[in-house]
């Protein structure tokens, strides 16, 4: 309920939920909102299911700002088998909404999908104010059961990282959804390495599925490689192991170009990776608007990306290194191109670095939700019961 009306230097009290601690670009982006109200004197809460990694809560560096845990993961709130599975989500149930009443926040604003349908169905029982569904995808998980369907007509106010994002959401709301696109702090001075023993270094960063297309990266590399283009470079896959892991080591093998690229993993230091690198690849084929080619971007690299809404918003339309989604000779060329002209790539990063500074500057970004925020606060003081 709303009280008395307030000034927008009275503290609200803010929870920003994320999925779970792990390292991915809506955790970064949490953490940098999180960071930037604590710091304009907000009373900020951040929680995610599972246990805290230190790494990730390490984001969230601000004073002012407290991490949570649930202890226990969002699989026992969706799924349940039989008579007993069903009293079991419903014991969880109420013990997540216990929690999110103790931590007592006006507003709630979630992250990735799993948050923003859990807290949309539950807000109100947690005594929240408001809650804020923000689509950090372009739809990939949102489906048309009825319960996603009520769960974002639920929400207080959607926000939408991507121009991809809206034109998915608005086909199932009619509600006003706000375009708030992802921000990148940019290094103050970067030094791009040299080609240490001619190795020209080839980097995607993007955990390993099926949304990602690694499979078109790794068929356009070895298309490149029986024809002697990739001789000098190597191509580094950054990112978690997921489902399409084995299918792309297979694939490797079968192309014979695993002595060619390498399968890095989960990297904690992501900036350091990137500005080893040479050239960026990004061949996802469904996007928002992608943090890991906004980061790219930042440490002045060159970009190869599928051309895509997201890709188009982050790069501008008439950059001039996409390729068609799926388009293996098409790939293939762009990276020629670019593996053997150093003063092109040299040109491109600079010219990806100039354009983050100016399109993606994150406290501009970031101010957009403080004025939603002092948008809320004028119409009344949020308050519980």
């Amino acid at each position: 309920m709303f009280l008395k009306p307030i000034s927008v230097t009275d503290q609200i009290r803010i929870l920003i939920a994320i999925h779970r601690y792990s390292a991915g670009g809506a955790e970064r982006q949490a953490s940098y909102l999180a960071n930037y109200l604590a710091g304009k004197g907000y009373d900020v809460s951040v929680i995610g299911f599972g246990k805290l990694n230190d790494e990730v809560h390490g984001w969230f560096n601000q004073p002012g700002v407290t991490c949570h845990e649930t202890v226990f993961t969002e699989k026992v709130l969706t799924n349940s088998t039989g008579i007993m599975g069903t009293i079991r989500q419903w014991l969880y149930k109420l013990r997540f909404i216990s929690i999110i009443r103790k931590i007592a926040p006006d507003i709630i604003i979630s992250y990735t999908f799993i948050s923003n349908l859990l807290y949309a169905l539950h807000w109100k029982q947690m005594k929240a104010s408001e809650f804020w569904w923000n689509q950090r995808d372009e739809g990939r998980y949102f489906s048309e059961h009825p319960q996603s369907m009520e769960a974002l007509n639920n929400s207080s106010r959607i926000i939408s990282n991507s121009l991809e994002g809206h034109e998915f959401l608005k086909k199932y709301t009619s509600k006003k959804i706000n375009v708030i696109h992802n921000g990148i702090y940019v290094p103050k001075s970067i030094s791009k390495p040299s080609v240490v023993h001619d190795e020209v270094k080839v980097i995607m960063v993007a955990n390993l599925h099926r949304f990602k297309d690694h499979v078109t990266l790794i068929k356009s590399w070895s298309l490149l490689n029986k024809s002697g283009g990739t001789v000098g470079a190597k191509l580094y896959l950054a990112g978690k192991k997921g489902d399409t892991y084995s299918e792309l080591c297979d694939l490797a093998k079968t192309e014979k170009i695993e002595d060619e690229m390498v399968f890095l993993g989960e990297v904690k230091d992501i900036n350091s990776l990137l500005t080893g690198a040479h050239v960026f690849v990004f061949s996802s084929y469904k996007e928002g608007l992608p943090n890991a080619v906004l980061e790219a971007m930042s440490v002045g690299l060159p970009v190869i990306a599928t051309k895509i809404t997201g890709t188009i918003e982050a790069l501008g339309e008439d950059y001039g290194f996409f390729f068609e989604r799926e388009d293996v000779n098409e790939l293939a060329a762009k990276l020629a191109i670019l593996l053997r002209d150093g003063e092109l790539r040299a040109s491109l990063g600079k010219m990806n670095r100039e354009r983050v500074k100016k399109m993606f500057d994150p406290e501009s970004k970031l101010a957009l939700y403080e004025n939603l925020i002092s948008e809320m606060s004028r119409k009344g003081q949020p308050g519980h019961a």
